[in-house]
């Protein structure tokens, strides 16, 4: 079964972190998005290689970074 990669944004307080998710074809999303959302997730994307998912993410955190709100980095 193929993978699929997930760029996962949270919120916590305020603070935000994105991090790179993977689920198979057969995985159930709503279930996935579900569990994600109750621990702060806000924002989930798809993606087809981790590549893409890992750029989007660190795109994210370096944004968070600059400004101040990143989760680890404040």
């Amino acid at each position: 079964m193929k993978n699929y990669y997930l760029a996962i944004n949270e919120e916590i307080n305020g603070l935000r972190d994105a991090y790179v998710g993977q689920v198979s074809g057969s995985d159930n999303l709503i279930f996935y998005c579900e569990k994600r959302k109750r621990e702060g997730a806000n924002v989930v994307m798809i993606c087809e290689t981790k590549k893409q998912a890992e750029k989007i993410v660190e795109e994210w955190n370096e944004s968070y970074k600059s400004s101040g709100i990143h989760l680890l980095y404040s």
